[in-house]
């Protein structure tokens, strides 16, 4: 015990206040008590020590303090707000998981049609693409033939040509040997009945001497 001067009163066993508060729990505390409280406060405390802890509880009129049945009722009010601010809060939750189901449940249903329609324009893309190359390679390969077919009937027309120039060629050189051929042969006709004329004269002359 601190020597305050607090009194417990026991009036049943349920029921423990302070002097100076009412069954109804309102502070009835007169300017009496508050002198007395003073008064201990300095004995035990000294003056200064009693005089802040006075200004600490200023004096209120009996008519501006809560009751415990405003307590009571303030604390109903407020459990009743927290029951209707909890029951919102469900009640909004619920709707959110009710539009995000809704709104999870479209876009799925979007991203599944968007992804069915770009497999098809794939598809068609491909198939187009395929039908493109197929067209290309043909028109390439009638052009390959064609150029190839006309590459073969100027090499075979150069090659005739080539044949029938080799020919000629062939037909004025064995002309020009056999005539080059006739005049050697002449000539050597000539040198050994030159040369053989030389040697009978010469034969003679060594005879006749």
């Amino acid at each position: 015990m601190l020597g305050y001067g607090f009194v417990y009163a026991f009036e049943d066993r349920r029921t423990k206040v302070f002097r100076g508060i009412t069954r109804t729990g309102t502070m009835t505390i007169s300017e009496s008590d508050r002198r007395d409280l003073f008064n201990n406060l300095e004995v035990t405390l000294g003056g200064s020590a009693a005089d802040t802890l006075m200004q600490l509880l200023p004096y209120q009129p009996a008519d501006q303090l809560v009751t415990r049945v405003d307590m009571h009722a303030q604390t109903a009010l407020l459990h009743g707000e927290m029951a209707e601010l909890r029951a919102d809060l469900t009640s909004e939750m619920a709707e959110l998981r009710s539009d995000l189901t809704g709104e999870m449940a479209q876009l799925r249903t979007d991203v599944l049609g968007d992804m069915t329609q770009l497999r098809s324009d794939v598809l068609g893309d491909m198939a187009e693409l395929r039908s493109d190359v197929v067209g290309h390679m043909a028109d390439l390969r009638a052009d390959l033939t064609g150029d190839m077919a006309e590459l073969r009937s100027e090499v075979r027309g150069d090659m005739a040509q080539l044949r029938t120039d080799l020919t000629g060629d062939m037909a004025q050189l064995r002309s020009d040997v056999v005539g080059e051929v006739a005049d050697l042969k002449v000539w050597v006709q000539r040198w050994v009945s030159g040369a053989a004329a030389v040697n009978l004269v010469a034969l003679i002359t060594a005879l006749a001497t």
